[in-house]
């Protein structure tokens, strides 16, 4: 396995069996003999400092420490004192066929992988892809084993595309811009000729190029980009826009033509597509909106899922923010075959530009409308709006329950929402953590806030503003929430309440009605996530009493 050929294509024609996924803490490493694996094991440190001795070589670990080891491997722990320790363990094996007859296939255990020891010293992405693993073992739902047969091999792809050394790194750079190129002008006449020039290959060579990178000719590319473009319109567009107008659109002149094309590639005429659609496979590039399908009464397909959410899909190691890159292959997205993908509109562009030609793309719009809009738009595209009419039916009996609930225990009460980020302060509004205290159960919102809200429909538009710390006293509440990430952020709202004057003189902290919130908890603004978060709010605030009671009366707790 010497070639970089062979080192490519080493995951092709074998099979994974995962053996163990789990947490492993500081006294499953105080080991008093080298640990000597007998699978393949990925490794990656959530907490912990130290040195790990692999084959009598001694590596330091950081937080975000990554290793794939080899069987037979030794290793050995030197861990500094008085260190948590947090690790997530996923061992496996990997069996390549090497026998194919139409009776029998033989496949024999591999001890190599092109790839091992430390492979990331600071690799967010592989560690939440192993995560997830650890998760799914540990909260097995129906089919788990596929699963996570399926997030294995896609981290295995993951770490061998981002480990292994490239070759035509100039062919790829043009082959990238030739694609922008038929993104931004598939109305127009395109030719293969004119692409290779600009690519500046013989066009022979450029198609040859182009169908190793992207599974297809350029012009399969172009004409699947044009008819998921074409199912866009016909989804979304008024009911007197015609097949002529549509076809000239997506770059056809002859709508005969445009509607043969499009029959043979949907199977059904472009008149009757909207009308005809079976059950679909829908893929989510966005948590928030794989909670809506949820709520619909739809799984996706794949999807971008959160922590705090269980649900049997493929799972989508894609990243939280527009701005981080996408380290996911195309192929995982082909071979789901999905009839329609959603996401925000700020991940357009990206969705485009690395799904184009597969299905076509819809963009919700995240802040011009509220939770409740976004329902009603994914319910419309995939036709459950019934079911969407049913769910905010429950909703709203569910909010006034709670909200009649709440009010009887606080009566007219204020509620100011703290988000640690970045080790500094953000004032929320009625989004996100916000609409429950804010928009559900209609408690007070701090003056300065409402000011902001008040030139925008509820729930659109302003999310939140930075505060500096000498301004809490501006936010002025009878309640005070402090959203958070991490122990260390705990300490950090600790120290600025133990150290700042300012900070005492607040009602919420001087009568102790202040608490500390799970920022992936409490964060999610979307369906399944908000009633989970209505739900807690009584008991979150009954806690509250108790503690101000506490604190006014500690002769009663002595």
């Amino acid at each position: 396995m010497n070639t970089w050929l062979e080192q490519q294509n080493f995951l092709e024609h074998t099979l994974l069996e995962l053996c163990e996924a789990k947490t492993m803490e500081r006294a499953d490493w105080e080991l008093k003999e080298p640990l000597v694996l007998r699978h393949h094991a990925l490794l990656t440190f959530a907490k912990g400092k130290g040195i790990l001795i692999i084959n009598g070589t001694p590596i330091k670990i950081t937080r975000k420490s990554v290793f794939l080891l080899l069987p037979g491997t030794n290793v050995e722990s030197n861990l500094a004192d008085k260190e948590d320790v947090e690790a997530h363990w996923v061992s496996f094996d990997l069996f390549r066929q090497v026998e194919a007859t139409e009776q029998r296939r033989v496949y024999e255990r591999e001890q190599s992988f092109p790839v091992q020891g430390l492979i990331a010293n600071s690799y967010t992405r592989l560690q939440r892809m192993i995560a997830a693993i650890v998760s799914g073992q540990t909260n097995a739902v129906k089919n788990n084993g596929m699963r996570q047969m399926e997030n294995l091999h896609a981290l295995l792809e993951k770490v061998m595309t981002d480990h292994l050394p490239r070759r035509h790194e100039g062919e790829e750079h043009w082959l990238q811009q030739t694609v922008g190129y038929i993104l931004q002008n598939y109305q127009q006449e395109i030719k293969v000729e004119s692409l290779a020039e600009m690519a500046g290959m013989h066009p022979a060579y450029y198609s040859q190029v182009f169908k190793r990178e992207m599974k297809k000719t350029p012009i399969e590319y172009l004409t699947q980009l044009r008819m998921n473009k074409a199912k866009e319109l016909l989804l979304t567009a008024s009911p007197d826009k015609n097949i002529r107008e549509i076809a000239s659109s997506v770059g056809y002149l002859d709508e005969f033509y445009f509607s043969r094309r499009f029959k043979e590639n949907s199977g059904y005429s472009p008149s009757t597509y909207k009308k005809s659609r079976h059950e679909p496979c829908v893929i989510s590039l966005s948590f928030p909106y794989t909670e809506h399908l949820l709520a619909l009464g739809l799984t996706p397909c794949a999807a971008q899922t959160h922590p705090h959410l269980s649900i049997d899909t493929v799972s989508l190691p894609l990243p939280y923010h527009a701005s981080e890159m996408w380290e996911i292959s195309r192929q995982s997205f082909v071979e789901t075959k999905p009839d329609l993908i959603i996401c925000k509109d700020h991940v357009l562009t990206k969705a485009r530009e690395h799904l184009g030609d597969i299905a076509p793309i819809f963009s919700i719009s995240w802040k011009q409308t509220d939770m409740f809009g976004h329902l009603m738009e994914i319910a419309h595209l995939v036709d459950r709006k019934r079911e969407a009419r049913t769910w905010l039916d429950r909703h709203t009996k569910k909010t006034e329950f709670m909200r009649k609930k709440v009010k009887a225990l606080l009566g007219e009460a204020t509620v100011a929402i703290c988000v640690v980020r970045d080790q500094a302060y953000r004032m929320y509004s009625t989004r996100n953590i916000g609409h429950v205290f804010y928009r559900s159960l209609e408690l007070g919102v701090p003056e300065k806030i409402q000011r902001e809200l008040d030139p925008y429909p509820p729930g659109t538009q302003f999310n939140w503003v930075g505060m500096p710390k000498e301004e809490l006293p501006q936010y002025e509440a009878d309640y005070l929430f402090f959203v958070v990430r991490s122990e260390d952020e705990v300490k950090m709202v600790e120290y600025d309440i133990q150290t700042l004057e300012s900070w005492k003189k607040h009602s919420a902290i001087a009568s102790g009605r202040y608490v500390f919130l799970d920022w992936y908890k409490w964060m999610v603004y979307a369906p399944l996530s908000i009633e989970k978060q209505l739900e807690e709010s009584y008991d979150l605030f009954a806690s509250l009493m108790d503690k101000s009671f506490s604190i006014k009366n500690p002769s009663k707790n002595a």
